[in-house]
Order: C-alpha cells, then structure tokens, then sequence
C-alpha cells in the first residue's frame, strides 16, 4: 500500500437562496465567508478553503470589489482554492443537458477570466440526487473530478453508496474520479484524525485515502476556530499517515495512482428530493421555456453570422447566466421561500423576454437574404431542431378567412379566433417562406370525428376515443393495428402528507393509494374539425379545482396531444397523470439527458425517478413513449403503468417557506403519446424533440433574397444523431456543433451537412478547448465516430453563404438630455439611480445599438414634449425609456397623429406567477427589455436585486414628438430602416395580471388582497380569558367579490392559573422563565431541555378545573411549526401525575380543552413532541385553567 494520506477539504456551503433570498445572501453571508476566512488565513499559515459557484464570486466582485480582490490575492497563494466548476451549484436532475454543459462552460470561463485558471471538479455537496448523464457531461467539459455528502445524509440513498472513493462511470463509459461520502461540511474536528475510526475504515477500503469534508454550511462563513487549530496540530506525516490540508484537485491527483473500485448508474434519493422533481411548477416550465428558446436564438443567430451578422454574443451569454443560477438546487427544486421566488420568476421572463428579442433579431437578418415574394404576406417557418420534420405551425390573424400557399401550391389551413393554423414542412435547423392571403381553401380532410356514446376522432396514424366523463379511454395505433391503453388515461389524486420536509418528499406510502377524481359540470366541445387538426376541449371541476384539457390529432403527424390548464386549489394533494398501457416489460426507458436508463417498477427504496423528455415502453416489437413539455417526474407502480407527476401540494408547511400552499393557482402543461415498430429508438427521441421544441413562425416583409425561399444552416438525417447545441464559440466567430448519440450505439461515420463549404473543422470539449479527435471533412459536410450515449463538440468554419453585404441600417440620435439616472458606487444621492459601474457604453437590443453616456451631466431626456426628425432615409425611432413612477401610458405625436404606448415602470416586475404563499398574482409583461441592472443605488447603498429596466420601443414616421410627461424618461434613441420582421405567434407564456378581491379581517389578521378560490387563513387574536369560536361568515376560500370577516370570541371566566406559582423543565434565555406562561400579555415560556418538556401550576388549594386554554406559538405571531404537536394534561394525586387528556397531533395555534370537572391543586402540562417535525423547544405564551361555567 502507498502511503496513507488523509485529505481534509475545508468548506463553508452557501445557499444562494433558501429560507432567504439573494438579498440576504449578498448583504450578510457572503461578506462574513470572506472576511472569516481570510481571519483564519492571518492565523492558521497551514489552513485551506474551498468554495464553490462562480456567481457567488460574480456577486462578490458586484458588491464588494475591494474584498473581491483581496479574494483574488489568497487565491494566488493557494489558500483561498476555486472549487466546482459550474456557474451555480445546480440540480443536476431537472435542468438540460445542454444546461448543465452551460453551467461549466460559464463558470469556468468567469473563473479563468478573474483568476487565469478554473477548477476541474464538480462541487456538489447539497444535491438531491445525481443522474447517469453527470459524468458524461463532467468529461465532456474536461473535468475530473466529483464530490457530494448527499447521499449519505438522512440515509436516505436508493442503493448503498457504491464506495467513498472510486471511479464513477456515465452512460457513455467514461468515468471522473468520485468522493461520495466525505461526511457532511457542518463536521467539526475535535480529535485526533488519525484515530477516528470512519477515517481508518476509509483508508483500509480506499487503497489508503480519505477524503473528508469539514467547516460549515448553508450559509456560507467559516470553519469553526477550534477546527483548525486541531487540524494545525494533526498536519503533516505521523505513523506512516500523512494529514493534508487540501482541495478537491489534490485528492484527485492523488486517486489517479491509487487502487479504487467503480460504479456504473446513477445516484437518485429514495425519498428526499424525489418531490423536487415536481415542487414549484412554473419555475420548471419557465426554466424549461428558457433552454429552448435560447437554443432556438442561438441557431437562428448562428446562420445570421454565417451571413455576416454579428452574433448577440453578450446578450444571449447574459440570458443564460441569468436562468441558470436559478437551477440553483434550493431554487428550481421549488424548496425556497416565497420572497425568493419573486427574484426567480422575474428572472425566468427577463431572460424569456430578451431571448425572444434576439430571436426575432436573428430571423430578420437571414430573411433579408430570402426570396419573400409571391401571394400575400410572407411568413416565415423556423425549424430548430436538426432533422427535417412536419409540424402544425400557429400565426395570429386579423379577421377573414385566408389561404396559406408555399410557392404555387396551396397548403391546407384552418382559423379557430384570430390563430391561423397550417401544417409546414422544413429542413432541419431551416427557414421556409410560406404565403397568406384573404380567401377559402378547399381541401380533402383526412381528419374523422364522430360523436355517438363516446367521442371518436382520427387522423391516418390514430383512432382516439374520449368518454362522457372527458377520459381518454382508447388510442388506437392504425399501423400496428394496435390498441395502446390497457384502461383509460385519467388524473389521479394522492393524500399528499409530506411535513417534516414537504417540498421535497413525495412519501411512498401515499402513492400507494390513488383516488379516481369525481367531476362535476363536465363540458365536451368539438373545438376544431379541419383538414389541419381536430381538437376535443373537455372542461370539468372537482373540489376546489377547475381543469381544462384539450386533445389533439393532427394530419400528417404520429402523436396525440393533451394540452392542460388546471386551476388547482386542492391542499394536502399530489396530482399525477395515469397511464395504463398494454405493455408490460420488465424495464422501462427513461430519458437521463445522455441516452436512456432502464428502470424496474416501483420499489420502497426507489419509487419517484426523474426523467428528461420522454419515456418509452417496449416489448422489441412495439415501443409507447410518452412525453412532457415540463414535468420530469414519474412512477411506475405496476410493469404496464406509468404515472407523470403534475402538482405536488404538501401537507407541511416548513415555516417561513409556507409550502403548504405551493402550487396553487394556475398550471399549463403538455403531454404526449407515441409509438412505433421496434424497440426504443430514434422515432421515440425525435418525437420528444419535435414535441418540446415547437417550430417557430413570423411576419416578413415582401423582397427579393439570393439564397430562395428556404435554407438550412445544418441537418443531418442519420438515426440516433442528436444535434444538442449550435452557437458561436466564446472567444471567436466560428460556430460550435454540439452532437449526442441517443441510440444507445456506437456508430462509425456520423454526418452532418451544412449549406457552404466547410472551410475548416476541428473537434473540441465542452470548454471549447482542442483536443484530438478524427474528423473529415467531405465538401458540405463533415464526418466523425461517435461512441454510444457519448457527447462531443466541434468547432466549425464554413464558406460565406451570400456576396450581399450585412446591413443593419441604424444611426445613433442626439437627443436633447436634461436630466441623469445614473450614478457612481458609493453616491449619496437621494432618489434611486441605476449604477454607473454596471451600465454599458453600448446597450443591444435585436441588433439595434444604443450610445449610452452615463458619465454626462445630462445623460437621459424627461420628455417635455421634445421633437425628434429623422435623417433622411430612415422609418423609424427606436428608443430606450421607461416610467419613474408604476406603469402609465404615455401620448406621442407621430406625423401628426396621436399614439400611445404603455410605459413600463423603471423597478418594476416584469414577470411574475401566482403565488399563494406570498400573495402575489402577478403577470407578465411583453415590452421588450432592453437591459437590466441588477441592483440600484440608493443614498444608504447598493440595493441587491432590486432591478431597474430599459425597455425597447419603436415608432415609425418621420417628425415624432414625445409626451408632456417628465415622470417618462428616454435613455437614448436611433433611427433605422430595418426589414419588418415580427413573431407571428407567442414565443413564451403570455399572462395578465389575476384579479384580486379585498379581504378585511377584524379581529385578526389575515386582511388583504386574495383571487378567486384563493385558501383562507385569517388568524384571530384572542383577548385574554377569551377562547375563540370561529368566523363570521366562515370563508375558507375566496369568493367573487370583497368581504367582510368577524372573529367570534366567548368568555371562559377567570383563570385561576393567572399568577399561579409554576415550576417547569428549564428555560431559554432570561425573560422566558416558566412565569411568563400564566403572566398576561404575550409573554412566553420556553424550554429547550433534552426529552419531555413540563410545566406545573400549584394553585395553593384545591381546586375544580373543567377546562383549559393553551396558547401556542402560533397565536403570538411565531411561525406554526413551533406550535406544541403533542401533549398531556396532568393533575397529581398522591404525589403521582395523572393524565386527564392527551393531544396528540395539534396543529393549531390554540388549544380550548373540555373535560370531566377534575378536582386538584397540581396541575402539568406535559410536552411530549414540542413542535411540529422535532421536540427541540417548548413554546408556551398562555397555559389557562378555568373552573366555573362560561359566563
């Protein structure tokens, strides 16, 4: 054996958000982890430290530059050591893999920028779970190493963790080194290391080395002091065993020489986690909207370059970073509390918003090169995904009827409102001219529907059939002759009694009991019958819940589609979608984001899975697969039954987080259904793709291109080839192809085709760094190995497509400034300004520029009803401004006629969600967003994520005068001639805000603004000797209109327990004694003694005691959790406490207890479970005794 070496990895784990927010992350823990470690630098010369996330050390360098680069300078002495890699410390579950890829590929890129060197590891000490694709991707990115405590916490791994150090492969047989149990960062060191028997255990197993975690967590700061003296003191070699003060890097150095086993699989929870899968809906479903719309820029943006364009590099890297720290494993696993999600769903829409922008920026400038013309308005068709393939694509109409033509041929459509729908068809990663004009078409329809007993309808691939309660109960594949559904699709409801850790457990048990749910007011539409698609709306209630479903069929395409917007109000509740199939293997497929992993049925310690964009049933003849456009988590409780996880409601509360009210409001969601000959296959990952990543459609101006009516910038037509990525390399203007195997093969001469030349190609990592690798070039196209399951990148230059010159036609304006908004760190100013530091010379907005002077006297315009005209041969006034009070619509002359615009406020939210927990009901706004700052300046500082915007307007005309309104600001202003080119359809969710209705509570709390069905939870503030009765009315939802509630209080006579003498188990701090619980007022009792808890009244003579009043933790404000879960009532007869009732499981903040008249002068309260999910302190602000009748 090589010598023994112990590795000792100081850390001090930090939660970006939690049960806080950023704000408080950036304005107290972050600046205690750099000035505590940098204290125990000055002291302990042998200490160490390791932290992790490249935005932490972005927000240091935002809010504390000067500490930032004291940061930098322990760096450089190998004290202060960069660990993990990524971004963030993210969810490795939920999140793309291409997401994942980002989150290296950015954090290290920060990391070398700041500090000339990036960690090779991945730091996830935190996470809840890890998949098969983790180490593939870790590969891919040019890493080596991993290291979590997670999976021994809580006991609660699906398998024994595999080895504490080893080799842990992925799906494509790569492996990095892994630390999997390192014991947890909270670890203090108080003996000898040498001696501790977990660390000896370790050597002997690991070819003599250990790897251990020590320091603090969650909220960052420091190892204790004692820690690291102790740690001081065992350095260095002794006995043959040497102590090191490390980082993760050395220890992987070091595993490369050593002796360790491996594993192969992936390294899910059993239980805790399993509910982030689902928790916080909307985070999910925006964070999946993000990745797919910054893929579709990116390839959009990426063929503009090609044609000489530049690419929004800076603006769409800064979308990204912005979503991606909200994969953060607290944050998109729905775990934190409300006031956090406030900074999180603004994000999600900003970076939605921008992305779409710089979508409808890259399309413009290739159409440009496109031949536009022919009969009426051009439309143009984007396809992002690499493979040809044939969609129904959606473009909003004014009124009338229209054609839909592509070239001369006619193309068959259908209108329901103002959404023109037609079925297109285009290459892969391509763009197509289609055609609308006013007029009816004629076409053959291929789609059937019938209404007898039940609903029939079909296109040529399926027969689907829906009963009267609105149910699936047939899909009938007509190719394989082949009936899909064992039983019908239903939803189904589970008791969801998850409390000591609600958001993030779904509990075994209770899937193990599915209730079928019982609708009322059942509503069955034939909504669309056209030769493009039918469309079933089912609408139906049950509980407090509203649901509507819409199915699908469309001519041409092999998927039947459920479209779902549920208005959820059922608490203590799990939502899942039943999938009863015909067949029944023994594993089941599930998409890992690096080909699939095959699973076996529900077991005890493996019930809840995640999976990415599909899963497939098949028997090697036939294959089902079913999909989702957002949700990721499923069980399987039986071979042929699959269940999707859709609202996750829990019963426990987790304090400030108040999850018991997760999820309410309003839910959109998509699911899928599919099949095939064969087993699992490319048709399976094809259809996920088509089905998640919609085609894209919009406006174009009439004009003559170069390139034709159509054009690919990349295809390929090879099964099991997976085009993950193409955008512009980091650091020059050649293009980056990202490619995956997802067939599960290896495969010899993979091809991909491009529209020019392919002048130069090479292949690379996930960092963009050059490796070796054999890749030909073949004219248009380039040819390479892949290995199965396996991911790689090339880096590629191909010929220019056009001789016609870029043109973005736009002149900066000088406009008349008469005013500032911005200012330097540090500025006493009184209003708020955005900050100085963080604002660009040049702002770009779809390719649009900006001049931005903020260094100027005068820098921005108050509009004082100022003229602009524009140069000659220029259409339109783009400019930059926003509202210094709330929104407001503002009145602009333009060519002499009025127009009015909506002006957003300048800190306001642009996106937000229903959200129960924190009353707010927010909705989205769609003015584009020019740029954001991150924090504000305020005379008392910096204002963390409190956000200031630019929003982008246009008008077109020549003599434009602003609006006689000062609270309306403009930040700069340009004139361009540019193609028309606008989205002709949603490119993201569009909402408006939820009405609200105003509740007045009297005698309570609990006033405010609540919407429709909203759950009710006024709080009465009892007097004292007073019980509470209950409301008037007693609302426990929110119905249409205000209202009015009354606490209803009785007397309950004299307490004879007031100044009693009291004798209790211990107390906290001074002035919680047990004297407070029978002094009047809110004063408090409270004991944190190990064990059973007590508190006894002598009321110095006997007395005839028929009820008592307790007052818990709740009724004083303090938050539910800490109410008194279990107790007894107690009187002493010879020297010997009776119990006269026992509560068990109380929940409420007060307890009225009728009993039988007992007689005593002893009387206990005993405490048994002190709070709701531990009995570590008793909480008692009233223990009342009554004798007499009420009064």
């Amino acid at each position: 054996m090589a010598n023994q070496k112990i590795f000792m990895i100081a850390t001090a784990h930090l939660d970006t958000q939690w049960t806080w927010d950023a704000r408080q992350t950036v304005a107290q823990y972050l600046p205690d982890t750099i000035s505590k470690n940098i204290t125990l630098f000055q002291t302990f010369p042998g200490y160490r430290f390791n932290f992790e996330g490249a935005y932490r050390y972005a927000l240091m360098k935002e809010y504390y530059p000067a500490e930032f680069e004291k940061v930098k300078r322990w760096e450089r002495t190998g004290r202060w050591n960069l660990t993990g890699a990524t971004w963030e410390s993210p969810d490795v579950l939920v999140p793309s893999s291409e997401s994942l890829i980002r989150q290296i590929l950015y954090g290290s890129e920060f990391f070398r920028d700041h500090f000339g060197r990036s960690p090779r590891d991945l730091f996830l000490p935190d996470c809840f779970g890890f998949g098969f694709n983790l180490p593939t991707i870790a590969r891919h990115m040019g890493l080596i190493g991993f290291s979590t405590q997670k999976l021994a916490w809580n006991k609660s791994l699906a398998v024994p963790i595999p080895f504490a150090l080893g080799k842990w492969h992925g799906n494509d047989g790569n492996f990095i080194y892994a630390s999997l149990d390192p014991g947890v960062y909270e670890t203090k060191i108080e003996d000898p290391l040498r001696q501790d028997e977990i660390i000896r255990d370790q050597l002997m197993r690991n070819d003599g080395i250990s790897m251990r975690y020590y320091g603090t967590g969650d909220i960052g700061g420091a190892p204790d002091q004692e820690s690291v003296r102790n740690l001081e003191t065992d350095l260095g070699e002794k006995n043959g065993i040497e102590v090191i003060s490390a980082t993760p890097d050395d220890v992987y150095a070091e595993m490369a020489d050593r002796d360790l086993p491996s594993y192969s699989g992936e390294l899910l929870l059993r239980r805790h986690g399993v509910g982030c899968y689902t928790s916080r809906a909307i985070a999910k479903r925006w964070n999946a909207q993000a990745e797919r719309l910054a893929d579709a820029t990116e390839r959009a943006n990426s063929l503009a370059a090609v044609l000489g364009y530049p690419y929004p590099k800076r603006e769409i890297d800064t979308a990204w970073k912005r979503f991606l720290w909200h994969q953060f494993h607290d944050d998109i696993t729905g775990t934190s509390i409300p006031e956090a999600y406030a900074i999180s769903y603004n994000d999600y829409i900003i970076s939605l918003n921008q992305l779409s922008e710089e979508l409808v920026g890259g399309i413009r400038n290739v159409s440009a090169h496109l031949d536009t013309t022919g009969k009426g308005v051009p439309i143009i068709v984007f396809n992002p995904v690499a493979f040809q393939r044939k969609e129904v694509v959606r473009v909003r109409v004014p009124e009338g009827d229209f054609q839909v033509y592509q070239a001369e041929d006619v193309i068959p459509s259908q209108r329901r409102d103002d959404v023109l729908q037609f079925t297109a068809e285009v290459s892969g990663t391509g763009l197509k001219v289609y055609h609308i004009l006013p007029g009816k078409t004629e076409t053959d329809n291929s789609l059937l529907y019938s209404k007898t007993e039940d609903h029939i309808f079909q296109n040529e691939f399926y027969r689907v059939m829906v009963d009267q309660t609105g149910d699936i109960i047939s899909v009938f594949d007509l190719e394989l002759n082949m009936e899909l559904l064992q039983d019908p699709i239903r939803l189904v409801r589970f008791d969801n009694e998850s409390r000591k850790w609600p958001s993030w457990e779904i509990l075994y048990h209770n899937l193990e009991s599915p209730q079928e749910l019982e609708y009322r007011d059942v509503e069955i539409k034939l909504l669309e019958k056209g030769p493009v698609r039918l469309l079933l709306e089912i609408k139906r209630s049950f509980g407090h819940s509203d649901i509507t479903q819409q199915i699908s069929v469309m001519a041409g395409i092999k998927r039947v589609e459920i479209d779902y917007q549920i208005d959820w109000f059922e608490q203590a509740s799990l939502l899942k979608l039943d999938f009863p199939l015909v067949l029944e293997p023994e594993l089941a497929a599930y998409d890992c984001g690096a080909g699939v992993i095959y699973r076996g049925i529900n077991k005890t310690n493996l019930y809840e899975v995640p999976a990415q964009e599909f899963v497939s049933l098949s028997d090697e003849a036939r294959t089902i697969s079913l999909m989702s456009d957002c949700k990721y988590g499923w069980d399987r409780p039986e071979r042929n039954r699959l269940r999707l996880s859709l609202i996750h409601t829990p019963e426990g509360s987790f304090g400030p987080a108040k999850q018991h009210l997760q999820d309410l409001g309003e839910h959109r969601f998509r699911v899928a259904i599919t099949s095939h000959e064969g087993d699992f296959d490319q048709a399976s990952v094809e259809q996920a793709q088509a089905f998640r990543q919609p085609m894209r459609t919009f406006y174009s101006e009439a004009h003559q291109g170069e390139l034709g009516p159509e054009i690919s910038l990349l295809s390929t037509d090879q099964a099991g080839l997976k085009v993950m990525a193409i955008k512009q390399a980091q650091d020059n203007d050649k293009f980056v192809v990202r490619v995956q195997d997802v067939s599960g093969k290896s495969h010899a001469d993979r091809r991909l085709t491009f529209p020019g030349r392919v002048m130069t190609v090479h292949e690379i990592n996930g960092q963009e760094e050059l490796i070796p690798g054999r890749v030909m070039i073949e004219g248009h196209s380039v040819k390479f190995d892949l290995n199965r399951n396996s991911i790689k990148s090339f880096i590629v230059q191909i010929e220019p497509l056009s001789d016609k010159p870029a043109n973005i036609k736009q002149q900066s304006l000088n406009l008349l400034m008469n005013s500032d908004a911005y200012s330097p760190e540090g500025s006493q100013k009184i209003h708020p300004r955005f900050p100085m530091e963080l604002v660009p010379d040049v702002i770009s907005s779809r390719g649009i520029h900006f001049q931005i002077e903020p260094d100027k006297l005068y820098s921005t315009m108050r509009c004082e009803g100022q003229k602009v005209i524009l140069p000659e041969g220029y259409r339109d006034l783009v400019f930059l401004a926003a509202s210094l009070e709330k929104d407001q619509t503002a009145e602009f002359i333009v060519d002499g006629r009025k127009h009015r615009l909506t002006i957003p406020g300048w800190r306001e939210r642009v996106g937000d969600w229903d959200d129960f927990a924190g009353r707010r009901y927010g909705g989205i706004k769609t003015t584009p967003v020019a740029w954001t700052a991150s924090h504000i300046h305020r005379p008392e500082g910096n204002q963390p994520f409190e956000y200031g915007a630019m929003f982008r307007f246009t008008l077109r005309g020549k003599k434009i005068h602003f609006p006689k309104d000062r609270s309306i600001i403009v930040f700069a202003a340009s004139a361009t001639h540019l193609p028309d080119v606008e989205a002709a359809d949603d490119l993201y969710d569009q909402r408006e805000e939820r009405p609200t209705f105003r509740l007045e509570v009297h005698g309570g709390s609990g006033s405010g603004e609540y919407p429709l069905h909203a759950p009710l939870y006024p709080k009465p503030e009892v007097p004292e000797q007073m019980a509470f009765v209950g409301w008037e009315p007693e609302l426990t939802r929110m119905p249409v209109g205000d209202e009015v509630i009354k606490a209803v209080f009785k007397p309950l006579g004299i307490d004879l327990a007031r100044h009693a003498r009291v004798d209790s188990s211990g107390y906290c701090p001074i002035g919680q004694e047990a004297e407070q619980a029978v002094t009047p007022g809110m004063t408090k009792w409270c004991s944190q003694k190990d064990g059973d808890k007590w508190l006894t009244i002598d009321l110095a003579t006997p007395q005839t005691i028929r009820r008592y009043h307790l007052r818990h933790a709740g009724s004083a404000g303090e938050n539910e959790m800490y109410n008194t879960r279990d107790f007894e009532l107690q009187v002493s007869r010879n020297d010997q406490w009776e119990t006269i009732q026992k509560i068990q499981d109380n929940q409420s903040d007060y307890t009225l207890g009728e009993i039988e008249p007992v007689t005593g002068q002893k009387f206990r309260l005993l405490i048994t479970r002190a709070e709701q999910y531990s009995n570590r302190a008793a909480r008692i602000y009233g223990f009342e005794l009554y004798g007499g009748d009420h009064v």
